[in-house]
Order: C-alpha cells, then structure tokens, then sequence
C-alpha cells in the first residue's frame, strides 16, 4: 500500500460494517483505522489524526453525536470531516449531525460503492480546503522585500491582485500586463505553489472567502455573493452547492448552530487494519 494513501477511521461497534466497506473497496487504496466505541474513537482521532471519519450514532460509552462534539472541539480534530452512519432516517438526526459540523449523513444498511463514492468525494473536498487554506497562507508573502526571489516577488503581487479584486477579477493576460510577466510564467508560477491554475485558484478562493464570511459574519448572503464576485445570487448559490455540497444559507444555519463544547480528553488502544 502508498505511504499516502488516505487514512479513514471507522468508529462503530458493528464489525459488520467494516466488513461491507472492505468487500467494496475494489482496489481502491485506503488505511483504515477501527474503533469499537466512542472513547476508543475519540483516542485514536487524536493519536493517529485521520483523513476523514466514519462515525456510528448509537455507540457505546460515548454516543456518535457527543463524539462529534468533542472532535469539532478539539482544534487537532476539528477540520476532519465526519460522516455519519445510522439507522435512522429521520430528518431531525440528519440536521442534528449538521449543526454538530457532519460533511455527510449515510443510512443503514447502505449501499458500499454509495459508501466508497461518498468517502472520495469528502476526501477530495478536504485536499482542496487544506490547499486553499495553505494558498490563503501566502498572502503573508506580500509584505516581502526586495531580498525575496523575484519568483517569491511575483506571486506575492499576484495573490495580492486577486484578492483585492474578488468582485471584478483580472483576465490572465491583464494580470500578466500588470504585474510586467508574461502568462506562462503566471501559470507555471501557480501550478508550482498551489497546484492549480490562476482561474481555479482564483475561483476556489472566492468561495472559500465567501464561506468565512457566512461563518463569520452577519453580512447578508446577497452581500456576500457581491463581495466575491457574483451578480446573481443564483449563480453564487448554484456554484457554493457545487463546492461543498449545500446551499449558503444552509450552511450559515448549520454554523449557526454548531458551537464548540468543552472538551474531555479520552483514553487510547484500538484496532489498526491496513488495507492494500
């Protein structure tokens, strides 16, 4: 198995649904870590912080719904998305486990290639998250100085550019104008530190933006759609659901709901299962 390949941790009490999620796999490389309860699953979060988490409702000694509590309250867990698994249906669990910061609720019994397709789609949106997130990081480089690489130089610029014109964005060629390069160098430029072209950065940073802003603000949805760029609210909506799975105003009402609990630290063992 590759050494990256990414780390997903079961917590649930019914060895049943390894089992399903293992006969479904198909090649497909993934390290599973399995917990049997939710103290066990709260200690193996932290010491072996996966890449995302499959989490059972009814558990026992800790309930899946405190468990998503604690890991959201933990800064070392709280960005690893959680996927629910539960036998109920009701449309009151589902929105529950949202509020308490969930990316995704699967009922039992499930369908296992629905199971690997979400489990990917989830993962990929977290590889994209953490890039933006470390691409958000740059705009510290654009108090550089003159010592800095001139490579170090230009980027620095461009990220400034394009986060001071979120609503009325540059063309490549206009950016390149601007910043005296030319738009292979721009591109080369962004595809070496971020992994992404000017456009798909500059498209990932205005929703993650807008995204902050309904976290973190009182702004109106409309505003906010303005501010990163889009005229219409139905083209900001349509796009925000196609990033991250749910509409803005949904995803301010589930914020909203969502605070950080005091955390209780959980003691350690547990089952490690590696799968080629």
């Amino acid at each position: 198995m590759a050494n990256n390949a990414p780390r997903v941790l079961i917590i649930d009490d019914q060895s049943e649904t390894v089992a399903r999620l293992l006969d479904g796999h198909e090649g497909q490389e993934l390290e599973l870590l399995v917990a049997l309860d939710g103290q066990a699953g709260l200690a193996k979060a932290v010491a072996q912080l996966p890449d995302l988490i499959l989490l059972d409702v009814v558990l026992p000694v800790i309930d899946g719904l405190e468990v998503c509590r604690r890991l959201k309250a933990d800064p070392r867990t709280a960005d690893v998305p959680v996927i629910f698994l539960s036998q109920s249906a009701a449309i009151e669990h589902k929105l529950q486990s949202f509020s308490l910061g969930a990316v995704d609720y699967i009922g039992k019994p499930f369908s296992e290639h629905e199971l690997l397709a979400r489990i990917f789609i989830h993962l990929h949106n977290k590889w994209q998250l953490d890039r933006l997130q470390a691409m958000l990081g740059q705009r510290a480089l654009t108090g550089v100085g003159d010592k800095a690489f001139p490579d170090e130089q230009l980027f620095a610029r461009a990220l400034a550019m394009l986060d001071k014109r979120l609503d009325n964005p540059p063309g490549l060629t206009e950016m390149a104008v601007a910043l005296g390069a030319n738009e292979r160098k721009l591109t080369d430029l962004f595809r070496e530190r971020v992994g992404l072209t000017v456009f798909e950065y500059f498209s990932e940073l205005r929703l993650e933006t807008a995204r902050h802003l309904l976290e973190g603000s009182t702004m109106q949805i409309q505003a906010i759609a303005t501010h990163v760029g889009y005229r219409n609210a139905g083209d900001f909506t349509r796009a925000y659901r196609r990033r991250y799975g749910t509409t803005p105003r949904e995803h301010r009402r589930h914020a909203a709901g969502s605070q950080a609990r005091p955390l209780t630290r959980a003691p350690d063992p547990e089952i490690l299962l590696r799968l080629a």
